[in-house]
């Protein structure tokens, strides 16, 4: 099982080590791309702008500067967030395969 951090965390990505980001979401998917693991917004920022916003896969993350609130429902999505992932990627790989 793969290690996923809650929403609220704090990471540097290999973008730039000098930017911080915090995690605000999981599994977006923007437009003409594939899902990612994660969405975030700059720190200490926030979401000032609907379109300021990164994408991006646990791989990318260089440092968890600070890492966010866990419960027990966050640990059950967390926990089951590889199935998650792999089921919503293989549903819009299959769904590109029948539109071309």
């Amino acid at each position: 099982m793969s290690v996923y951090h809650p929403v609220g965390t704090i990471v540097k990505l290999g973008i730039d080590e000098s930017l911080q980001f915090m995690i605000a979401g999981y599994l977006p998917k923007r437009e003409g791309s594939s899902v990612f693991d994660y969405f975030a917004v700059p720190f200490p920022f926030g979401l000032v702008d609907e379109t300021k916003y990164i994408c991006f896969n646990r791989d990318s993350i260089t440092e968890v500067v600070f890492e966010g609130f866990r419960d027990e429902q966050c640990e059950e999505i967390l926990a089951g967030f590889d199935e998650l992932a792999s089921n919503l990627r293989k549903s819009v790989s299959e769904f590109k395969a029948s539109q071309t």
